[in-house]
C-alpha cells in the first residue's frame, strides 16, 4: 500500500510539472489593421492583449483574419476570443460570450468621391450606396435598409471599388 501510495504521489508530482512548464497559450483573432493589429502582431490592441496575458501567465497568439471568420471561428470555439468586437455579435452568434466591459470608442466615417456630401449619422448614407466589409456588424446593422449594399472580403477591396 505504501509503494502504490509513493507511486501516485511520484505521479501526481511528475504530471503537475508537466503541466507547470507547458505555458497555455490563448488563441486570439484580429480583423481591423493598424493602428489596431497587424500581421506581425504589433499593433496597439495586439501589445495590450499580449502584456495583459502574459501578466496572467499565459501565451497569447493572435491570428489575423477576415471580419466574419473571426466571429465565426470565437462562436464554433476555434479561438479564445477576437479583438475590437462591437456590443451584440451573440445575437447572430451564440457560442460568443461577451465581455461587457468597453475598452475603447471608435469614430466612424464614410469615406465618398469627392464633390459628394453626406449629412451625419447613418441617416445620412440613406440614399447613396454603400460598400464595407465583411463582418463590420456595427455598418451591417446600422446602414439603412434603403441603401444598395456591397461587400467585400477586405478594407483594400473596400478602396478599390470606390476608386
Amino acid at each position: 500500500m505504501f509503494t502504490r501510495f509513493l507511486g501516485l504521489l511520484f505521479g501526481i508530482i511528475v504530471s503537475s510539472q508537466s503541466a507547470m512548464a507547458i505555458e497555455l497559450t490563448l488563441r486570439f483573432s484580429a480583423s481591423v489593421k493598424m493602428p489596431f493589429s497587424n500581421q506581425e502582431n504589433t499593433g496597439f490592441e495586439d501589445r495590450i492583449l499580449k502584456e495583459l496575458f502574459c501578466r496572467l501567465g499565459y501565451k497569447v497568439k493572435i491570428d489575423f483574419v477576415e471580419a466574419e471568420r473571426a466571429l465565426h471561428e470565437l462562436s464554433q470555439g476555434i479561438d479564445d476570443g477576437a479583438l475590437g468586437r462591437v456590443h451584440g455579435v451573440t445575437a447572430k452568434y451564440p457560442g460568443i460570450l461577451e465581455i461587457p466591459e468597453q475598452a475603447f470608442v471608435r469614430e466612424f466615417v464614410a469615406f465618398t468621391k469627392p464633390g459628394v456630401a453626406l449629412d451625419p449619422g447613418w441617416e445620412g448614407l440613406s440614399y447613396n450606396r454603400v460598400g464595407f466589409v465583411r463582418g463590420w456588424k456595427i455598418v451591417e446593422n446600422n446602414v439603412p435598409d434603403t441603401v444598395q449594399k456591397f461587400v467585400v472580403p477586405t478594407g483594400d477591396q473596400l478602396f478599390r471599388m470606390l476608386d
